[in-house]
């Protein structure tokens, strides 16, 4: 009970504690100014755009399933997974993800978080990557490094996992429960059994594309609707940066973390607290409103709830 209470107060202090750097110092009319002089039809624009990167996210997590799930039930999975990690913290929307694609493909749990596993672990090396250019923009690179070794970490267990199947066995020593260590197992022999050079090929350019279209929204924020005069380095420097924030899973969303980011860093370019929190919001609710919107959708279809996913996260987890 103790460590619950301390977990729930370390994360939103966190979160308060962005807040309340983001807000400090603010000029209230120049950001109504900024804001108001966004336009209402750029905005729309961002929005709708920003619907476009779902789709190679659906090709790829498709693909992971060996296309078993269907274009159409890996679109749904994915903005599922997004609208839960939106509203809830400690990224219950991987588990929610899991529990969706059994529902309705009958891919085993184990299997189903393996997959997600490969999503986030791309993921993580595509960040290292924008994260590289944003530590040569801002002249830091220790957050960087402390990725970058989380990312090697990784691979070094998903590489040691392939040469000697053992590890399995050892890591299973290590995790309590005898449910937990079924999935475990089930992970670790999705993750042995799926690495091929043709099978990181895929994933990488599905990855690759899937990115670019993230990275492209910020541009088109940034560029397109705030009409800021910063260098295409410095729109990826926040891309990443941002990302990072809204990653972290102290918040719904990273909500206050993720702003705090984007501001903090056009900040450090120039851009004052009004347009940087305009281009902030709009953002916000570009990768916030959509997802969240589909995942209630798609859970009042599926016949899941919150409560539901839950108590099997509890009961298997």
């Amino acid at each position: 009970m103790l460590k619950k209470i301390l977990g729930i107060t370390l994360r939103w202090g966190l979160m308060g504690l962005c807040l309340f750097l983001l807000f400090r110092g603010l000029d209230w009319t120049e950001f109504w100014v900024s804001l108001k002089k966004l336009g209402f039809l750029p905005v729309i624009g961002a929005v709708l755009f920003s619907l476009i990167q779902y789709i190679p996210v659906a090709m790829r997590f498709n693909y992971l399933t060996k296309f078993r799930a269907g274009f159409v039930t890996a679109l749904k999975a994915s903005v599922f997974c997004l609208g839960i990690n939106n509203l809830f913290p400690a990224k219950l929307g991987e588990v929610a993800k899991a529990f969706y694609l059994r529902k309705k493909t009958g891919i085993q749990l184990g299997e189903g978080l393996g997959l997600i596993f490969w999503e986030r672990l791309v993921d993580l090396n595509m960040l290292m990557v924008v994260g590289l250019v944003a530590a040569a923009s801002l002249g830091k690179d220790e957050g960087v490094l402390l990725l970058s070794l989380v990312v090697v970490g990784l691979w070094a267990f998903v590489i040691a996992l392939r040469i000697n199947f053992k590890v399995h066995d050892l890591v299973l020593k290590f995790v309590p429960g005898q449910s937990l260590k079924l999935v475990a197992s089930d992970v670790m022999h999705q993750l042995h059994n799926g690495m091929n050079p043709v099978f990181f090929l895929s994933l990488f350019l599905y990855s690759l594309v899937s990115w670019f279209l993230f990275a492209a929204m910020y541009f088109v924020v940034l560029w397109g609707v705030g009409h800021l005069d910063i260098s295409a380095v410095q729109v990826i420097s926040v891309f990443a940066i941002a990302t990072l924030g809204y990653a972290v899973p102290a918040s719904p969303g990273g909500i206050g973390i993720f702003e705090w980011a984007f501001v903090t860093t056009l900040g450090a370019f120039g851009v004052t607290k009004g347009p940087a929190l305009a281009c902030a919001l709009v953002m916000r609710f570009c990768i916030y409103v959509p997802p969240v919107l589909a995942a209630l959708w798609v859970m009042a279809q599926s016949g899941m709830s919150l409560k539901g996913i839950r108590e099997q996260q509890a009961e298997t987890l």
